[in-house]
Protein backbone atom coordinates (compact mmCIF):
# COMPACT_ATOMS: atom_id res chain seq x y z
CA UNK A 1 0.00 0.00 0.00
CA UNK A 2 1.30 3.47 -0.88
CA UNK A 3 1.16 6.15 1.80
CA UNK A 4 2.05 9.81 1.20
CA UNK A 5 3.22 12.01 4.04
CA UNK A 6 5.64 14.53 5.45
CA UNK A 7 9.30 13.55 5.67
CA UNK A 8 10.25 12.29 9.15
CA UNK A 9 13.97 12.43 9.88
CA UNK A 10 13.77 9.64 12.46
CA UNK A 11 12.02 7.12 10.24
CA UNK A 12 12.88 8.19 6.67
CA UNK A 13 16.55 9.26 6.77
CA UNK A 14 18.24 5.93 6.01
CA UNK A 15 15.82 5.12 3.20
CA UNK A 16 16.28 8.61 1.75
CA UNK A 17 20.07 8.17 1.73
CA UNK A 18 19.52 4.83 -0.03
CA UNK A 19 17.34 6.53 -2.66
CA UNK A 20 19.97 9.23 -3.26
CA UNK A 21 22.60 6.50 -3.72
CA UNK A 22 20.39 4.47 -6.08
CA UNK A 23 19.88 7.42 -8.42
CA UNK A 24 23.58 8.32 -8.33
CA UNK A 25 23.30 11.63 -6.49
CA UNK A 26 25.66 10.55 -3.67
CA UNK A 27 28.23 7.90 -2.86
CA UNK A 28 30.33 7.23 0.22
CA UNK A 29 30.15 8.34 3.84
CA UNK A 30 31.12 11.99 3.19
CA UNK A 31 28.22 12.33 0.79
CA UNK A 32 25.85 10.88 3.38
CA UNK A 33 26.81 13.72 5.72
CA UNK A 34 26.00 16.15 2.92
CA UNK A 35 22.58 14.55 2.39
CA UNK A 36 21.78 15.00 6.07
CA UNK A 37 22.63 18.71 5.84
CA UNK A 38 20.79 19.10 2.52
CA UNK A 39 17.61 17.49 3.87
CA UNK A 40 17.65 19.54 7.06
CA UNK A 41 17.05 22.78 5.12
CA UNK A 42 13.98 21.52 3.27
CA UNK A 43 10.31 20.89 3.54
CA UNK A 44 9.77 17.45 2.07
CA UNK A 45 7.14 14.91 1.21
CA UNK A 46 7.71 11.19 0.85
CA UNK A 47 5.88 8.20 -0.55
CA UNK A 48 6.10 5.05 1.53
CA UNK A 49 5.41 1.54 0.31
CA UNK A 50 4.69 -0.89 3.13
CA UNK A 51 6.06 1.71 5.57
CA UNK A 52 9.40 2.14 3.75
CA UNK A 53 10.26 5.48 2.16
CA UNK A 54 10.58 4.96 -1.61
CA UNK A 55 10.28 8.51 -2.94
CA UNK A 56 11.48 11.89 -1.68
CA UNK A 57 10.36 15.32 -2.93
CA UNK A 58 11.94 18.31 -1.23
CA UNK A 59 11.67 22.04 -1.64
CA UNK A 60 13.47 25.02 -0.19
CA UNK A 61 13.26 28.76 -0.53
CA UNK A 62 15.53 30.34 -3.08
CA UNK A 63 16.02 33.07 -5.63
CA UNK A 64 16.73 32.68 -9.32
CA UNK A 65 18.86 35.44 -10.78
CA UNK A 66 19.53 36.04 -14.42
CA UNK A 67 23.06 37.21 -15.13
CA UNK A 68 23.55 38.54 -18.64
Amino acid sequence: MIEFGTYNNQTDLEATIRIFKEVGWVDGKQAEKGVKIFIRGQQALVARINGECESFAGSMAGTIRYLA
